[in-house]
């Protein structure tokens, strides 16, 4: 029975994969139909009237092959198995080399066809198709977020304040995981750092109010109910000080398990702990051997 139970719910994962590619494939075929004629609209002048007719057959002559090109190299480019409500700096970069080796391989092909266009439609098309590329990728991040937020008004649930304390890759993770997840019921409402040149600076859309001197102020100005400290790498010590002043807050404290999870990406909200007296003392436990005792 439990065999059955798994092979179904892989089914469904399966059967939601496939979905949500075939929806990427028909946004990608509408972007290059929309990029092709936006290219030469703003080529001439902003008119649909002005362009010239030799022009505008070429592009539709040459759709279908292109349409084919551009899915082939962004399968080959990865840009159907991206899980793109993490996307990163890596997945942008890969959308840009994309859309550039797509421009490059269409120029080709129609100068080797003697279909040339104007040389100003090339530079148009790269940037409508990889713009367009953008927007339909990191917009089911926006959808995604609206969509939680529209629920949690309407089963009125509430969301959990919470303050990273650490803007280094550990707080990074964190804020990721919480921004993107629908399942996790927190908002970050401000982080901490102890670097004065962040200051003011925003990681991930999030605020930078100042370092563990604003910890107190910071945590009653901006009703937080959950304090995270994600600084992996700092020592027992500067552990302790830092939960010893969350605790003046009153709010709930949790803390990274350390710095494996953070090495092997195992770091998840999941994976954190609640801060225990070992993290006030500043040091490691005493462990006393009973056996010895005598």
């Amino acid at each position: 029975m439990e065999g059955n139970e798994e092979a179904m719910r892989q089914w469904f994962h399966d059967k939601d994969m496939i979905f949500r590619q075939l929806f990427l494939v028909l946004l990608d075929i509408i972007t290059v139909i929309c990029a092709s004629t936006m290219a030469l609209w703003v080529r001439f002048d902003f008119s649909i009237m002005k362009i010239e007719k030799p022009y505008l057959d070429k592009v539709w002559i040459t759709m279908l092959p292109n349409i084919v090109l551009v899915l082939v190299v962004y399968w080959l480019f990865k840009m159907y198995r991206s899980v793109w409500k993490y996307a990163s700096i890596y997945e942008i970069q890969n959308i840009f080399l994309a859309g550039a080796s797509v421009t490059v391989l269409q120029l080709i092909g129609m100068s080797i066809a003697k279909l040339n266009m104007p040389r100003s439609y090339w530079f148009l098309y790269a940037a409508f198709l990889i713009g367009g590329t953008v927007c339909t990728r990191f917009s089911y991040r926006l959808i995604r977020h609206i969509r939680n937020l529209t629920r949690d008004r309407k089963y009125g649930e509430k969301r959990s304040r919470v303050m990273i304390i650490g803007a280094g890759s550990a707080g990074d993770m964190l804020i990721r995981e919480i921004v993107t997840s629908q399942y996790l019921h927190k908002e970050i409402a401000c982080v901490i750092d102890d670097d004065p040149e962040l200051k003011g600076k925003t990681i991930r859309g999030q605020r930078i109010v100042g370092g563990r001197d604003k910890i107190v102020e910071a945590a009653r100005q901006y009703s937080i109910d959950e304090i995270i400290i994600a600084m992996p790498s700092i020592s027992k010590k500067q552990t302790a000080e830092i939960a010893t002043v969350c605790n003046q807050t009153g709010c709930e404290v949790k803390i990274v398990p350390g710095m494996y999870q953070f090495v092997t990406n195992e770091l998840t909200v999941s994976k954190l702990r609640h801060v225990e007296i070992e993290d006030l003392l500043g040091r490691e436990p005493v462990k006393v051997d009973l056996s010895k005792i005598t």
